[in-house]
């Protein structure tokens, strides 16, 4: 298959002022590009986003005032309207954003000297939102003398309720003596269980998911190319452990994985320089569950000094998807790649101006609807009365470009009805197109892990689906028929 380039030209910003943020439209290819920008008088970086139950997005950022940093918490719903605007500490740092296994949206924040009068100890502070969308702090869990603020700490959950917790220098549990990386498994409260101590030291492991069988994948940056580890939280062992080596590589940095879907493996992108000039910039690597490379692709022209945190996500049609911040012409933009997970063609590759001048595009959430949002900065480059500002797009769908299903035709994708919804974890039904016939059911978790894929009947347009037990929390819920492709979330409360 040729790889298809598609080249953008990009008409004038419109602008619309609203209370309280600001509306920016985009046409692209004679889609709109909607963005939302937030912030007063304080720079501002837009950090993460998450999607809860009600399709609104949670927004994480960090806000300059000054002498420290705090960290704004926003909500907001797919109009940007805000419904939840607050400070969730001060002196602190933004780390993660994720579903939580009540099914509520929890943040991992990193607050410098919580308790002054013992040492200025250091913590991580995890909270979530209540009712009314109130943000309360859950647990505080304090860290040691080798902890840091530059340091990353992420989080997961495995498939029996525990949390584990990708962190270092934990004073709370034990105090270690370096920096190595930190496997501490917790339990649905945030309740210490075991640690796992891993041989390699690094403040920048920001490669992080848990695979199947609770798993975890870890990409730390190694010198001549990234590290990579498959590590068993549980059994505290090592499964396999790599490095993607190139001797001209002089630095590099990797992010949060995806899982490729039918068993293929992990997608991993990574930042790098390198003394070979077609090497320097963006690169995405395909490996295997073994930990064995099974191809890669490098955006060499991709100028990432100073503008890194490439995002890497599936959308709905199962391609593998790319944004990141690059310069062009001393100008800050962001680059959108989409690509086939199975043999790596690119299939879209395009370039636009969501926030102006210097931006990083940081995370990105997808809604049940498939809308896709991305949350990044940006000022212009050289000027220094413009505050830096939290901007979420809405990134454009390209219907044309859909992967082919199991039936040979292309997907166009619709909403999605199951109930019952909220669920008890065992089955399901469906309401699709009218009419009779055979479908395949997929259900993900929020982690993107396969926890079933099957086919089955449907007569009348409805269908029933027995699942294997699902634990507590979110799950994507995607059926391919021979027509249509319908996806939605559905919320698993308890088990039977």
């Amino acid at each position: 298959m040729l790889a298809t380039y598609i080249s953008i030209i990009l008409n004038r910003f419109t602008l619309n002022v609203i209370v309280l943020f600001l509306v920016v439209q985009v046409q692209l290819l004679g889609q709109d590009i909607l963005t939302y920008t937030y912030g007063d008088n304080m720079d501002e970086r837009g950090k993460l986003i998450e999607v809860d139950s009600l399709n609104q997005m949670h927004l994480l950022s960090e806000v300059d005032l000054g002498s420290i940093n705090a960290c704004r918490y926003r909500i907001i719903d797919s109009l940007g309207t805000i419904l939840t605007d607050t400070l969730i500490g001060l002196d602190a740092s933004a780390k993660d954003l994720y579903t939580g296994r009540d099914g509520k949206i929890h943040y991992l924040i990193y607050k410098n000297r919580v308790e002054p009068d013992r040492n200025g100890r250091d913590a991580l502070l995890v909270g979530s939102v209540a009712e009314s969308n109130r943000v309360k702090l859950i647990k505080t869990i304090y860290l040691g003398s080798f902890a840091t603020s530059i340091a990353e700490y992420r989080i997961g959950s495995l498939s029996n309720g525990d949390y584990v917790l990708m962190s270092h220098a934990l004073r709370q549990f034990l105090e270690f003596t370096d920096n190595r990386i930190n496997l501490i498994r917790l339990d649905e409260d945030y309740n210490y269980l075991s640690h796992a101590t891993l041989p390699t030291i690094g403040f920048r492991a920001r490669c992080f998911k848990v695979v199947e069988e609770d798993k975890v994948l870890i990409g730390n940056p190694g010198v001549g190319g990234v590290q990579l580890m498959k590590v068993d939280p549980v059994a505290n062992t090592i499964v396999w452990q790599t490095q993607l080596y190139d001797s001209t590589i002089t630095y590099n940095r990797v992010y949060n994985p995806v899982i490729l879907p039918h068993g293929n493996g992990y997608g991993i992108v990574s930042t790098i320089s390198s003394t070979t000039d077609s090497l320097v910039g963006v690169t995405y690597y395909s490996i295997d569950q073994q930990g064995s490379l099974r191809g890669s692709i490098v955006f060499p022209d991709a100028k990432w000094s100073g503008i890194e945190f490439p995002s890497l996500y599936l959308d709905v049609q199962e391609r593998t998807n790319i944004v990141f911040g690059m310069l062009s012409e001393g100008e800050g933009i962001n680059r959108h790649v989409v690509m086939d997970h199975n043999d790596h063609t690119v299939l879209f590759d395009s370039s636009y101006d969501i926030a102006g001048g210097y931006q990083q595009a940081r995370d990105v959430a997808v809604l049940d609807n498939g809308t896709r949002y991305m949350i990044t900065s940006g000022t212009p480059i050289g000027d220094t009365t413009t505050k830096l500002r939290t901007v979420v797009a809405k990134l454009p769908v390209f219907s044309g470009l859909l992967s082919s299903n199991k039936y040979g035709r292309e997907r166009v994708s619709q909403e999605l009805r199951v109930y019952p919804n909220p669920n008890r974890g065992d089955s399901f039904h469906f309401d699709i197109e009218k009419g009779e016939g055979e479908a395949v059911v997929q259900v993900y978790s929020m982690e993107g892990k396969r926890m079933v894929d099957r086919t089955v009947n449907y007569i009348s347009g409805k269908g029933q689906v027995a699942v294997p037990p699902l634990a507590r929390g979110m799950y994507l819920i995607v059926v391919n028929s021979k027509k249509l492709s319908y996806y939605t979330r559905m919320m698993v409360v308890e088990q039977r």
